[in-house]
């Protein structure tokens, strides 16, 4: 995506260092380039949540019903948000802590398909 708006800039600076005006092209979408690259970005990271949602659900499916020690990085809406230390998981968790508690969590769920990971505190 940067280097999208690279092109229209460059485009830009062609056509000022060549004393004409910018082509039509560029200038039709230029008010709207912000937009569509914050769009775009907004896309990409969505998409890279998934991929990573997908993986860590893959490589845990098989530990369900594993301890792993966790730190607990914030509450939200479903309960706490813990960092399982190894492997290297961030993932929604059940139960009472702390933020920044030092707990142990038990994977309950790991579903590729749905691209959730969820775990209980034991500790």
């Amino acid at each position: 995506l940067r280097r999208l708006g690279d092109r229209y800039a460059a485009e830009l600076a062609l056509a000022a260092y060549e004393s004409r005006a910018a082509p039509s092209w560029v200038l039709d979408v230029l008010d709207h380039l912000p937009e569509l690259l914050n769009d775009g970005n907004r896309r990409s990271s969505s998409v890279d949540r998934a991929v990573v949602d997908l993986l860590e659900a893959a490589v845990l499916a098989p530990r369900v019903g594993d301890e792993f020690p966790a730190v607990v990085l914030s509450h939200g809406r479903g309960g706490l948000r813990v960092q399982v230390t190894e492997p290297p998981v961030i993932a929604d968790a059940s139960g009472k802590a702390d933020d920044g508690q030092a707990v142990r969590v038990r994977l309950t769920r790991a579903d590729p398909l749905e691209r959730e990971t969820r775990f209980d505190v034991v500790t």
